[in-house]
This record gives C-alpha cells, structure tokens and sequence, in this order.
C-alpha cells in the first residue's frame, strides 16, 4: 500500500512548502533511495549491575540513483560503527524503536503542515491471551519491524521532508543524531506550550480546519471502536474453535467403543473435528492484520489533530497582531483628536498635559510602531495563507490515499473472509 501511495504523490503537485523555515526538495525520497528494515537484533547492557534488554533493528539504505541524490544527503556524513564508509551506496544503521518515535515528534513539529504517518503501538494485546506479549517475543518483533519498515516508506513518499538533515542523519549515521534533534526541544517545548490555550482564545477560526479536527477525531472513535468489536468477536471465534478440539477428542474416542464399520466414520469425524480446529489459528493472524492496517490510520488522527493545532497558533498570532495595531491606531487617533481614555486622563491630572512638543514626538512614536504593526501583520498573514494552502493540499492527498489503502484493505478483508468460509464449509462437508 505504500509503494502505490508513494507513486501518486510522484505525480502530484509536490511544489508546496512544508513548513516557513524549511526549503523543499520536490522529488521524494523514494525516487532515488531505497529504504528497509531487514532485521531485528536483541541487546544488553549493564548499568549500576542492573541489566536491561531490548531490541534494536536494522535499517538498511540503498541509493538508486546517484544522477538525483539531494545535496543534503551528502553533506551527512557517514559514519557506521566509527568507520567512513561514505564511498558506498548501501549504508546500514540499528536503531530501537524509541528512536523512530522521537524522529516521528521532530517531524511533526518541524513540518506541521504535512501528515506525517503513524508508528505501531507500543504493546499488542491479542483478545485470546490474559496479558500483552513480551516486548521480546519473536512475533511481536516482527510485526513491528514490518510496521516500522512501512513507516520509513511512507515518510520517504512524502517530498516537504526529503531534504531535512536530521531525517537523513537518522538513515545514515551511527553517531548521536539524537543530539541534533535534543538542540531544537526548548522550541518544541515552546511550540506544545502555546498550543495548550490557542483554541481558546480564537476569535474567528477557520471552519476548513474545524473541519478537519472533527473529521480527525470521528475517524479515531469510527476506527477505535470497529477494532473493539472486531476483539470481542475474534475472541468469541476462537473460542467457538478451539472448543471443538474437545468434539474431536470425543468422537476419537468413542470410535474405540464401536465395530469397525462404526468406528472409522468417527475417527474421520474427530479428524476432521480437529483440523477445523486448528484453522483458526492462521485465520486469527489474517484477522491481526487486518487490525494492524486499521490501527496505522487510527494512528494517523493525530498528525491531522496536530496539523489543525498549528493552524491555530499562526491564527492566534495574526489575530493578536491585527489587536495591537487596531489599539495603536485608535491610540493615535485619540491624541491627534485630543481624547484622552482613562488611563490618559489619570497621567494628565498626575503630570500635566505635556507640551505640543511632546505630543508630536507621541504621534510619531505611534505612527512608527503602527507602521511595524502592520509590516508584522503582512508577514503573519503571508504565513498563515502559506501554511494553510500548504496543509489543506497535504490534507487532500492524505484523503486520497487513505480511500485508496482502506478500500484495498476492505477488499482483502473480504476477500480472506470468504476463503476461510469456503474452506470451513469444506473441512465440514467431508466430515
């Protein structure tokens, strides 16, 4: 599903800006670079004689192009294990799933008008066992390293980011990338902290956006519960399954009580019995990844939450700005006037009304501010136009792509489902 996504942004308008501070590559990533993730590797270390384990992965980065590769990615350097291998085309680096998650918060601050795509939870809880699985059990690893692999795909469709250096330092070097994204966190910290109140101070929001926040926040609660329901009836399919072990038990052993005319029709019927049994087995790891496609889309209402809170702080910005010069330029228009406000009023009485002099130093003093009122108007306007035209236009191809996946999904879903009844109705038409 990537890999189609990735080819009808290729053909798209990728000319629109990402984020104010950013220069966009027009080409993505996956034009020229191939990325992987091949493996899994179990780690240790000791601290205080305390040991800790966990998992890391290997990312694999393999250019295809050189005629296109980005000036950016050059400037990187490539480091694995401490040595220079910057002559290769292959590069490989292990990295844990807490570093794609930190890569995923830098991505959202730092190109908030692009939906960045989800990473896998942290934890799978199957319906049919009491507690989650152990972080390192093989399964679960391998579905997050096929999760983590479509992550980097989908990040790599995406051309507002192909040229950003922390995101290629996290495809490229072994050394502490992580340093380049901790150097931007007071920012991020401002950013989240301003976010907090903006949607509440909004004078005039844009319903385009509102829009889009609702939207988010219904698809999460559509999605959310279709996964519910789908546990509880999984967890009531396999249970109906794996009941008839004990059919097939009985019949196995109730054919030893009967002749053989009797007898080998119910050793069949047990056989038959435990096989439909054990079916459900493959038919639950269909059903998980049907859930595992959902959830990436569940995970992706919070890139547009995230999108809309942006929005709001730039609106907040313009909002605040457009104040101050309409008090300025009321302020100003009071003096010339010869109107006095309260606060006026109350420094006159204190300190007199001051010399023609000074009122004219006043008004120029007003008219300088009013006039850099307005040029910081222009520019939070400039912004905010530019933002929004970027966002809505990443909106509407996440909406495409999202039709497309999810249509492909329902598809293979029923498709599957189909399958599994045929060959059910099979196993018990020969019973």
């Amino acid at each position: 599903m990537a890999d189609k996504s990735c080819r009808e942004n290729e053909s798209g308008d990728d000319s629109l800006s990402a984020s104010p501070q950013s220069t966009v590559n027009t080409q993505p990533l996956n034009s020229w670079l191939q990325v992987s993730v091949k493996e899994s590797s179990r780690r240790t270390t000791t601290s205080l004689k305390i040991q800790d384990s966990f998992v890391v992965y290997l990312v694999e980065t393999k250019v295809l192009d050189q005629l296109k590769i980005c000036p950016e990615w050059q400037e990187v350097p490539i480091t694995v294990s401490g040595s220079d291998c910057a002559s290769t085309s292959l590069v490989v680096v292990w990295r844990r799933y807490s570093e794609f998650d930190l890569l995923r918060d830098y991505l959202l601050d730092a190109f908030p008008s692009v939906v960045i795509p989800s990473l896998p939870g942290k934890r799978v809880v199957t319906p049919w066992q009491a507690a989650a699985l152990d972080k390192s059990d093989p399964e679960f690893v391998e579905k997050r390293r096929v999760s983590l692999e479509q992550f980097l795909k989908r990040l790599c469709c995406l051309p507002e980011i192909s040229s950003d250096p922390i995101l290629l330092a996290f495809l490229k070097t072994d050394a502490d990338w992580k340093k380049m994204v901790y150097s931007k966190q007071q920012l991020l910290k401002d950013s989240r902290l301003k976010a907090l109140s903006a949607a509440y101070r909004i004078k005039r929001p844009n319903e385009k956006f509102e829009a889009i926040r609702r939207y988010a926040n219904e698809l999460e609660g559509h999605i959310g519960n279709l996964l519910k329901i789908r546990a509880k009836a999984t967890e009531h399919l396999y249970g109906v399954h794996k009941i008839h072990v004990n059919y097939g038990r009985e019949f196995s052993e109730w054919s030893s009580l009967e002749r053989q005319d009797l007898a080998d029709g119910l050793q069949k019927i047990g056989q038959y019995l435990d096989a439909f049994s054990e079916d459900i087995d493959a038919s639950i790891e269909s059903e998980e990844d049907f859930a595992d496609q959902l959830k990436e889309y569940h995970g992706y209402c919070d890139s547009l939450r995230h999108i809309c809170v942006k929005q709001e702080l730039l609106l907040l910005e313009l909002q605040q700005c457009e104040s101050t010069l309409e008090s300025k330029k009321s302020r100003r228009n009071n003096l010339s006037q010869g109107k006095r406000g309260l606060l006026d009023g109350l420094k006159v009485k204190m300190f007199g009304d001051g010399t023609p002099e000074q009122k004219e130093e006043k008004l120029k003093q007003l008219d300088e501010e009013i006039v850099e009122m307005e040029e910081k108007v222009k520019i939070a306007t400039e912004a905010i136009e530019k933002f929004e035209s970027s966002a809505l236009a990443n909106v509407e191809k996440f909406y495409a792509q999202k039709t497309s996946d999810i249509t492909d999904v329902l598809i293979t879903h029923v498709v599957m489902s189909i399958d599994q009844c045929k060959k059910k109705q099979s196993v018990m038409g020969e019973c």
